[in-house]
């Protein structure tokens, strides 16, 4: 059979080439370790392309000059040639191919026919076997061998040690018996193998027995580096030293940038730098060019109670060719170059640059965690990100009170119920609460940009493992209260960002630790000035405030009776809510505004939703504000059509009519006001606008809102124009605003009697 007489071929070329097979240590040296042979076992099948990698790569004479091959293809004789010339198992390095014996069915390492069978289990003098694996795949309907990788026995004990000692950072083991490919744990380590295999570096107090042992470690790298078993190895460790100098890296080498352990640089956050941990990090195992590169990385967070490592999932898509090791999502810290920094320049200064401004940076998120309760609210201004259409409460799929960000696992992926994430400009008084944000938040919320925490992590809760591995993974991290005192590493660690509640757009978002500022104290010019109200009613309300204050406001949520209730009811725009502002500002407290969208009219919901309310403005110490309340209390105690109002216990209760002349007036000259005391003054001649104020602006029926509305379009007009303002766009404004008002008020009449029609069945 054809077949077979391959196969005998093969066998024989083998064996006629095995006693000039040596090991290379460069391409134009050899280490003369005596005559040390490579004995290669061939399966039943081997693929020429294999054959010639094999004999191309190891072949070599005592001497360290290639040897004299013949055409491997050409068939010499049909006959049996036997050769008793075959190696023992007693050599120092053996090469075996592991294939497929058709016989048995399984995968075996076979000698050759023409060998002599030497398999003794007692101990030899061999330093290590690289077994080449094949397996059988098919390729264009023909059943064929492919390398599927290769390992490594180590049975020179001097070697396992130096193995163990070259990569115990990953392995914490004083023995390494068996290596894999692509030998992620030793690629690692390339550089100091490299060293510790120098056997002119390292002559000192060696032993013997060490000094052969680096002369083992030698011949080893330089087996790897030439035929690895791998192709993608292959070309990584061809072309390595190239890549390096010039800072590019491809695809299927991704992992080699990134040992386990290893910090990293990535910009998930509005571009922001942050440094992670290196918690995982696998070579690829197939050659599908769709395959994506994942890793995993721990960043140090607070979550609202203690500090925490959290790990994410960061994924590169395939890329052709090379790429620039900058340009890449993530890379390693050590990679880091300021974007002013000369290319052929070291980029140690700036390393350790950017490492101490996020220790700066981490000192401040720090302290933003760890403020006490009460002393929570700053103000912002800048670019925020956030969860759009999320509201106050969580909504979608994961929407009941016992699932939260904070109480379970973080899911990977899309939820059906989460909004779109979004980044954008904010100016708001917020509150920075992590855990109200973890609790109130969807499952797919995410937590660092767009990214959520990844659930698939998994770690050995041993002792052991925790001890052996804490310099990689920082077990010791975890559950670490705010009283702690964190690491420089700990700080570096920190992210970017801080999570809380913007009261502005009622929305939580991600902050952007630099552009925290401090909320200031409390004001009363607002609520003196500014506030168009009786001087009775203003003496009241501050007074009790002021009173109210000194009890501590923060108990209120904890019973009846402590709290301080003021009902501002009355006709629309006339200074309800600005009263409610000028209350917070002169209490120093953030103003918490709920309305009829965030507590909902579903009577099973109101109530737990107020109870989440009251409990959020007791964590902040808020002045709470229910606008519009009258149409959620009446929601809140719905029984089938009938709908009874709650009754509600204040403690002032104040009515707002409308506004007098005197007092449009008067806010007319506000909000001009505003705009004439700019530097240079937006108003062209302010004593005319004040004069049509006077002679008809106050005399119109517009209420505080609708003036506020007036003056700001009557400005942008102006600004369109190019012009400032002027009496004509206040004139042109008014009139158009007075129109709009009746129509919207006959509207109003005729959709309300449909209502009543319809309810009553008129």
């Amino acid at each position: 059979m054809l077949e077979q007489k391959y196969i005998q071929l093969l066998e024989r070329r083998v064996a006629d080439l095995e006693a000039q097979l040596t090991l290379g240590v460069t391409d134009d040296k050899v280490m003369n370790f005596g005559t040390p042979t490579v004995e290669v076992t061939v399966g039943p099948v081997l693929c020429k392309a294999l054959y010639h990698e094999l004999v191309n790569s190891h072949s070599y004479e005592a001497n360290g000059k290639p040897s004299k091959k013949e055409d491997s293809t050409k068939i010499v004789s049909d006959g049996d040639d036997t050769d008793d010339k075959a190696p023992s198992d007693n050599e120092r390095y053996r090469i075996v191919l592991n294939s497929l014996d058709p016989e048995t069915g399984e995968y075996v390492d076979k000698p050759p026919a023409t060998a002599k069978s030497t398999m003794d289990t007692r101990k030899s003098n061999r330093a290590f076997t690289f077994r080449k694996i094949m397996r059988t795949a098919t390729n264009r309907g023909e059943e064929v061998f492919k390398s599927e990788g290769s390992e490594v026995d180590i049975e020179s004990e001097p070697l396992q040690k130096l193995l163990a000692k070259v990569t115990y950072k990953y392995n914490k083991t004083a023995k390494i018996t068996l290596l894999e490919s692509p030998f992620p744990e030793l690629i690692w380590s390339w550089d100091d193998a490299q060293a510790k295999s120098d056997i002119s570096e390292n002559q000192g107090d060696d032993t013997e027995e060490t000094k052969q042992a680096r002369k083992d470690l030698k011949a080893l790298l330089n087996l790897i580096s030439k035929s690895s078993g791998n192709e993608a190895l292959d070309r990584y460790l061809k072309t390595k030293d190239s890549m390096r100098e010039n800072r590019n890296i491809t695809f299927e080498s991704l992992w080699t940038l990134f040992p386990k352990g290893c910090l990293m640089l990535a910009r998930p956050f509005l571009d922001e730098p942050q440094v992670f941990l290196v918690q995982e990090c696998n070579p690829p195992e197939n050659d599908d060019p769709d395959t994506k590169f994942e890793l995993i990385a721990y960043s140090y967070d607070w979550n609202g109670s203690t500090f925490n490592r959290v790990p994410y999932l960061f994924v590169i898509p395939p890329f052709p060719d090379k790429k620039s090791i900058l340009q890449l999502l993530c890379y390693p810290l050590s990679e880091h170059r300021s974007k002013t920094a000369n290319v052929d320049a070291s980029n140690s200064t700036d390393v350790e640059t950017l490492k101490a401004d996020l220790i700066k940076r981490g000192r401040a998120f720090f302290e933003y965690c760890i403020a006490e309760k009460g002393k929570q609210t700053f103000r912002y201004k800048g670019m925020a990100f956030s969860q759009q259409g999320s509201g106050i409460f969580r909504t979608g799929l994961y929407d009941d009170d016992t699932e939260s960000l904070y109480s379970r696992s973080y899911r990977r992926g899309d939820d059906s119920g989460a909004g779109k994430d979004t980044a954008s400009d904010i100016d708001s008084v917020v509150v920075i609460d992590f855990k109200s944000y973890l609790q109130y938040q969807t499952a797919g919320t995410p937590l660092l940009g767009d990214m959520q925490r990844f659930s698939g992590m998994r770690e050995c809760t041993c002792n052991d493992c925790r001890q052996k591995f804490e310099e990689l993974y920082r077990y010791s991290w975890d559950k670490k209260p705010k009283d702690a005192k964190l690491s420089d590493e700990q700080l570096l660690l920190l992210p970017p960002r801080v999570l809380g509640y913007a009261l502005t757009q009622k929305r939580w978002v991600q902050l952007r630790v630099e552009q925290v500022m401090t909320h200031g104290d409390a004001n009363a010019r607002n609520f003196d000035d500014k506030l168009i109200l009786s001087d009775d009613n203003k003496f009241l309300i501050k007074n009790a405030v002021k009173s109210h204050g000194k009890k501590n406001i923060k108990d209120f949520i904890h019973g009846k009776g402590k709290g301080l209730v003021i009902l501002l009811w009355g006709v629309p725009g006339v200074g309800k809510t600005l009263t409610a502002e000028s209350v917070a500002s002169l209490a120093g407290k953030p103003l918490f505004s709920i309305g009829v969208s965030d507590i909902g009219i579903d009577s099973k919901k109101v109530e737990t939703n107020l109870q989440k309310i009251f409990n959020l403005a007791g964590l902040w110490e808020a002045v709470l504000l229910f606008d519009e309340a009258d149409v959620f209390l009446e929601a809140r105690d719905a029984r089938g059509s009938d709908m009874q109002r709650n009754t509600m216990v204040s403690d002032i209760a104040i009515e707002y009519t409308d506004l007098s002349n005197d007092q449009r007036c008067k806010i007319f000259e506000e909000f001009l006001g505003q705009l004439n005391n700019e530097k240079p003054s937006l108003v062209e001649d302010y004593s005319k606008c004040m004069e049509w104020v006077n002679e008809e602006g106050r005399n119109k029926p517009f209420n505080g809102r609708q003036i506020r509305n007036i003056v700001s379009t009557a400005m942008s007009m102006a600004h369109a124009e190019g012009k400032k303002l002027q009496r004509p766009h206040l004139v042109r404004v008014a009139q158009n605003t007075e129109t709009f008002k009746k129509a919207l008020l006959e509207q109003e009449a005729v959709y309300k009697n449909a209502q009543i029609k319809t309810q009553y069945g008129g």
